[in-house]
Order: C-alpha cells, then structure tokens, then sequence
C-alpha cells in the first residue's frame, strides 16, 4: 500500500502564497492533489504544511476531503513522519509513501509519472526511487518514493538541511539501494517547477496552452 504526501506552505520568501495561486481558477496545489488522486498505485493522499496561524486554515477550508496535517515549519521531515506514523499504526499494510510538492502543477497532466515511479521503486525492491537526478530531466515533475522505514529512520537521524528536504538523509546513506527514473526518452531540459512569479507565468502559459489544446481537440471530435 503506497500513500502519498504533499508537502505545501503559504510562506515563501520568493513568492508568498504561491501553493494557492490560481490557474484556471483552481489553487496550485490542486493540480498535485489530483494528480496523486488519479495515480493508481497510491491508496490515500495527505496535505503536509506548516503550522501558521490563520494561513493554515486556508488549506482546510480548500481541501474538506483531505487529512491536513500542520506541523513545525522548518521540519518538513517530521510533518512526513507523523502522518505516515498515525496511518501506519492504523494500517501495518502501508509500504512505500510518495513525495509531491505542491509547486509542480504539471503532474496533473503527467500523472503516469507517479505511477511510473512506484512501479519501479516496488519492482526493484528499492529502499528509496526518484526522477530528478538525471541530466536532461526537467524539473516541475517531480516524485520521489521512499519506503516507510526509511522514512522513520530519517526522522530518527537526520539533522539540519536534511529535515527541511525530507530525503537527502536517505538519498545519500549508502546502505539503501536507490534508482533514479528516466521518465521520457528525449532529453526535455527546462525548469518547470514554480518558485517565483516568473515560473508561475510560465506555468501558467504552459497549462492554458494544454487545455486549449484539448478544447480544440474536443470541439473536432463533436
């Protein structure tokens, strides 16, 4: 059983409130919401933000059918760790738990990716399974898996940098046997992620360009 996590916060010193800016008129972290909705390997999905004050409200008034989970603010780590721990004393059967930040909206359109990614954690019978460390992978498609040992061991050990990440702790410990997934065949160089206004406009074009697409595709096919 794979759950997935999405890490997600109102504060950002580069762009404040990015994770609920709208495209299209849904909220940005809507778009990784139901890309892990649609995977079909992930049972249960899971919102993981900060504790602050009023702007953690923001997330349960948008998202009612969500367990929303605020912990410390500069330990992403440990907000990970507790929701997996609760659901994992609730159900043994939960394996592997799934990586998604909310500023990577283009997995809504790319959602095999994520299943793409479990299948070969779980194939290779890996400890830890990514996307992101090939030449030529752009970034915006972001999935990481991690199984739920790992998991606790890094909430056991790791310090610093490592908690704010989630996985360096366990990308780079050398006893877990990792893999890095090359999603597509060509190389597709570019940054798509959104840290700043500019990578949200870009992103944002990107979308209106997709949805076009499919409108006109759509209207042809009536």
């Amino acid at each position: 059983m794979n759950i997935a996590i999405i890490q997600s916060r109102m504060e950002s010193t580069r762009f404040p409130g990015k994770c609920m800016k709208e495209i299209l008129n849904i909220p940005m972290t809507n778009y990784s919401y139901l890309a892990c909705c649609k995977a079909e390997h992930v049972s249960k999905v899971f919102l993981a933000v900060p504790d602050e004050g009023d702007k953690t409200k923001i997330f349960t008034d948008n998202f009612n059918n969500v367990k929303v989970f605020s912990g410390d603010s500069s330990d992403v780590l440990k907000r990970y760790y507790s929701i997996a721990w609760e659901e994992y004393k609730k159900n043994s059967k939960i394996e592997n738990v799934v990586r998604i930040t909310s500023d990577c909206p283009l997995l809504f359109y790319f959602k095999w990716i994520i299943d793409l990614v479990i299948e070969e954690h779980i194939e290779k019978k890996n400890d830890y399974t990514w996307n992101r460390g090939l030449k030529g992978y752009p970034s915006g498609l972001d999935v990481e898996v991690m199984t739920i040992e790992a998991l606790f061991a890094a909430n056991d050990f790791a310090v610093g940098y490592d908690r704010e990440h989630v996985t360096p702790w366990i990308r780079n410990n050398k006893n877990y046997k990792k893999s890095e997934v090359n999603c597509f065949e060509k190389v597709i160089n570019g940054k798509y992620s959104v840290d700043t206004l500019d990578d949200f406009k870009k992103v944002e074009d990107v979308i209106n360009l997709i949805e076009m697409r499919d409108d006109f595709k759509n209207n042809e096919n009536n």
